[in-house]
């Protein structure tokens, strides 16, 4: 029995996986599609996977940010497809179309009926060559051709099989005249690769997709050893983006440019664009590193029901910091304390949270990265910080206590700008320890973090070599003016993770709360500010995915993707 030819690509292997449950009729529909796809597809193209779930099943799905296939290996794994779908269906002779039952092509048949071997039927599959794979008697399985495939690839590639018996190798004359005369059609015509292969195979008595080789070849050479040879090559073939214009790409993104205005500025094709954008966004969350505590044993551990529904997570995640360092003081003198269910209710919903980033990070491709799953994991991530930010909140009054023990006095006495560097270092280490705790911590406890933080900040405050100025009798101490300038402190969170809030959002906050301040309202119509206000948390709500979006618009995903960039254009204010 011969075992099941590999899939590369894991948006067919994918596919493959879930029409495999499909009954058998629904699966020789989807077989007698993939037979018509194969000629139609371009070994230089670009194929959408919504656009191959689209051919072989009929059904268009709504995918936000479609994985891209180069049609070359699309066309190498439909036949691929094609036999794992015979199999899981368990064809037989009687699952062919009746007047093919006992009138189909083997490899043995067809290797003999072309002069070729069975390893060149096995390389003229990956061309486009579909297969089927079905049972012919006593759980046998072979694999079979039928005559519409076979027609079509004896009719593409006649040039090759013309001459199989006899085959010869090109010459160095024939390779120079291929070259010679793709360089005049190009310069000429501005035809693609595949398009001149093709003509020129047709006058040379060649395949296409010798010819096309050999144009490959002689670019590739030209590539590495540069115009020191006197050649140059023919199609040029723009490198993929490197890590940093990948960044730079996403950066225009965030500013709430248009993938066609991106491709523009760095003279690349809009596909191209979107997967440099999901790759830097892939590396950006592999490097977020979340960190989540050791599991218990398994014979201890115990469904623990999801955090993610509770009020406290959902709801009144409003915290702002101050623009001024005298609100700021004011925000933090104010005792707030720790409501020990909110407390705990929102350290397991992170928790929660970074697990389900960590599943889902594990499913991203390593070079064309699922738009649909960077969205769940960075909306995860927006999340994580509106909690966190509650949770440091909740620390700051005995944060500034804590410190104004240590300096002996009130830290307003000091001057404004240490003032502000002082508060700033000790919010990131009440962050930073947040964090920490987070990780060491079973979601289910009720552990307060003031116990953490209030070590953390006393052994950082015992360093500080400041000393308050304490007021003389008769006379006040030195005050802040009213007025000083400050960063909100809730940005040094966002900082981390800092493309998932747009600049345009962070400064365009008001400072009593999350909603957009009236200068930056004014440019917006009611439905921006709306999926602006829900796609970032703006009004203290839990942060929503593009699905959560287009559900709530009534539309396809892809065209709440549209939307919610316009909308954050129109928020970027021209220069």
């Amino acid at each position: 029995m011969p075992a099941l030819t590999s899939i590369k690509a894991q948006a067919i292997e994918s596919l493959a996986a879930e029409l495999s449950y499909a009954g058998k009729q629904t699966i020789i529909r989807h077989l007698q599609r993939i037979e018509q796809l194969a000629p139609a597809i371009d070994p230089e193209g670009l194929y959408p996977q919504d656009f191959i779930i689209f051919r072989v099943t009929g059904y268009r799905p709504d995918i936000t940010n479609p994985e891209m296939l180069p049609g070359e290996t699309l066309r190498a794994d439909l036949s691929a497809l094609a036999e794992h779908l015979s199999e899981s269906a368990n064809l037989t002779r009687n699952d062919l179309p009746k007047d093919q039952q006992h009138n189909y092509e083997t490899i043995d048949s067809l290797a003999k009926r072309w002069a070729v071997s069975r390893k060149s039927i096995e390389r003229y599959r990956r061309l486009g060559l579909v297969a089927r794979r079905i049972d012919t008697g006593s759980g046998h399985r072979t694999i079979i051709f039928l005559e519409g495939p076979v027609s079509w690839f004896q009719e593409q590639f006649k040039g090759r099989l013309g001459t199989a018996a006899q085959f010869t190798r090109m010459d160095q004359a024939l390779t120079e005249k291929i070259i010679r005369d793709a360089r005049r059609y190009h310069n000429r015509l501005g035809s693609s690769r595949t398009q001149i292969a093709a003509r020129i195979a047709s006058r040379i008595a060649r395949s296409t997709e010798s010819v096309r080789r050999t144009l490959i070849a002689h670019d590739d050479a030209c590539a590495s050893s540069g115009t020191a040879s006197g050649n140059t090559p023919i199609f040029s073939m723009t490198p993929p983006a490197d890590q940093d214009q990948q960044l730079a790409m996403l950066t225009q993104s965030l500013q709430g440019k248009r993938t066609g205005t991106i491709a523009a500025n760095f003279n690349r094709s809009p596909v191209s664009v979107n997967r440099a954008i999901n790759r830097a966004r892939r590396t950006l969350i592999q490097n977020a590193n979340f960190q989540t505590p050791p599991k218990v044993s398994l014979n201890t551990q115990t469904p623990r029901p999801s955090a993610l529904n509770e009020p406290p997570v959902i709801t009144n995640l409003t915290t702002q910091g101050p623009s001024n360092l005298t609100s700021l003081l004011e925000q933090l003198r104010t005792n707030n304390p720790a409501v020990i269910y909110e407390q705990t209710t929102r350290a397991a919903a992170i928790i929660e949270l970074q697990e389900s980033s960590q599943l889902l990070t594990k499913e991203l491709h390593p070079s064309t990265p699922s738009g649909r799953i960077l969205d769940k994991i960075e909306t995860n991530m927006r999340w994580i910080t509106l909690l966190k930010i509650e949770l440091v909140a909740t620390q700051l009054h005995l944060m500034l206590a804590t410190i104004e023990q240590h300096i002996g006095g009130p830290v307003d006495t000091l001057p404004p700008s240490r003032a502000t560097q002082i508060l700033n270092d000790a919010i990131a280490v009440v962050a930073a320890t947040i964090t920490t705790a987070l990780s060491r911590h079973a979601p289910t406890s009720t552990a307060r973090l003031a116990a953490p933080v209030s070590l953390a900040i006393t052994h950082w405050a015992a360093r500080l070599p400041d000393i308050a100025t304490p007021p003389t009798q008769g006379k006040a101490g030195r005050r802040i003016s009213q007025g000083y300038p400050v960063e909100s402190w809730t940005n040094q969170l966002w900082n981390h993770w800092h493309w998932l809030k747009p600049q345009a959002l962070q400064q365009g906050l008001s400072p009593e709360n999350a909603s957009l301040s009236a200068s930056l309202a004014a440019n917006l119509s009611d439905r921006d500010k709306e999926l602006l206000t829900r796609r970032y948390a703006l009004s203290g709500n839990k942060p929503q995915s593009l699905e959560e979006l287009a559900t709530w618009l009534g539309t396809p995903p892809l065209h709440a993707t549209r939307m919610a960039q316009a909308a954050l254009k129109r928020a970027h204010p021209p220069k």
